[in-house]
């Protein structure tokens, strides 16, 4: 036998809507918690990549002296 969905919606009591709405909350609040690491993450990375780009300019003008100062 086939159910409509006013018959889902007439056999099923008023718990299985807050426990429906709680779980879709919850899976809510863990998508914005993994979205917030996720930015933090890519901003740490982007830091990162900031400082490994400084140390290497700061290298290369160290050999670039060091070149200078050999000729």
């Amino acid at each position: 036998m086939h159910l409509t969905l006013y018959d889902r919606v007439k056999s099923c009591n008023k718990y299985d809507f807050f426990n429906a709405i709680s779980v879709y909350n919850y899976v809510k609040f863990l998508t914005v918690l993994t979205l917030i690491r996720l930015r933090k993450n890519i901003i740490d990375l982007n830091n990162e990549i900031i400082d490994f780009e400084n140390i290497f300019i700061s290298d290369f003008r160290f050999m670039n002296i060091e070149l200078n100062n050999i000729t």
